[in-house]
């Protein structure tokens, strides 16, 4: 059997928080005050991964979309006050400099059923919320006063696709959006 050519065998995946309208257009007029440096990332694309998956095959995205359902989302509270740089990886990014305590606990509980259910190996770094502005930075991060971006997420979260752009860099391509919690 063929498969199609526009189907590929495997995708490269991970789960993430997407910002709403408002929060996407304030993060990237925040983006825009930022000095110029490296190649800035398209609003389209800004969100917050919580747990990089890699590839998967067909049977490996059903594993990770039955495990993230068995994880009942909750709504949080983000102020991405801080700028940082992950110096190998060259990604200037805005982040939580305190991050809400029940987001990193219910992440924290969605990485522990990904990695019951679907063998995930434990993460080696600490998880710091954050949004990549720019790839390929060189240098330290910007300093200065930083107005507080404010996110306020109602707990729905995506299992998300990344393939290349002919025209450089990735689109990002939602797979799977888990359920929003259910008022009470």
């Amino acid at each position: 059997m063929s498969r199609k050519p526009d189907r590929p065998a495997t995708w490269r995946v991970f789960f993430a928080l997407l910002p709403d309208d408002q929060t996407r257009a304030a993060i990237a007029a925040r983006a825009a005050r930022l000095p110029r440096g490296g190649r800035a990332v398209p609003a389209a694309n800004y969100h917050i991964t919580l747990r990089f998956v890699g590839r998967a095959d067909a049977a490996r995205l059903r594993c990770l979309c039955h495990a993230a359902a068995m994880v009942e989302p909750r709504p949080f509270s983000l102020a991405l006050d801080r700028v940082g740089v992950f110096g190998r990886a060259g990604a200037l990014w805005l982040g939580a400099g305190r991050p809400d305590a029940g987001l990193l606990a219910w992440r924290e509980a969605l990485v522990a059923r990904l990695a019951a259910d679907c063998g995930l190996r434990p993460e080696r770094q600490a998880w710091i919320p954050h949004v990549t502005l720019r790839r390929k930075w060189h240098g330290e991060p910007p300093q200065g006063p930083l107005d507080p971006v404010l996110w306020q997420g109602d707990g729905g979260f995506h299992l998300m696709c990344s393939e290349a752009d002919p025209a450089g860099g990735v689109r990002y391509h939602s797979l799977a959006v888990f359920p929003r919690p259910t008022a009470g």
